[in-house]
């Protein structure tokens, strides 16, 4: 049984949280209870045009990495994952219903 609380999420643009340009949001709810756990930022035409901007301004900056270096940043995020797997899993079967250990085993496949 899921007893932590859901977290309301913002946008990610350019390194930064942020609302939506429009203030929308997204009920997010739990499939087993057919009730809201939280709430989601509704992303619009200004907020996908700035997220494509800040993509393409990392993505200039990311291919003059070494790619030794690439994966090495890459390894830590995975290692991050497996570390928060069992976290973001209990949020899977919040969102989605998906049982617990299918949740853990996707993420940890991630």
């Amino acid at each position: 049984m899921v007893t932590s609380g859901y977290t309301d999420t913002r946008l990610l643009i350019n390194g930064e949280w942020c609302d939506a340009a429009s203030g929308k949001t997204l009920d997010v709810i739990n499939p087993a209870t057919g009730k809201p756990i939280g709430k989601v930022a509704h992303a619009g035409i200004p907020d996908l045009d700035r997220a494509l901007a800040a993509a393409q301004r990392g993505f200039e900056a990311w291919r003059k990495i070494p790619a030794n270096e690439r994966a090495t940043t890459m390894r830590k995020a995975a290692a991050l994952v497996r570390e928060r797997a069992s976290d973001i899993a209990r949020l899977m079967v919040q969102e989605q219903g998906k049982p617990f250990a299918e949740a853990r085993v996707e993420m940890l496949s991630a």
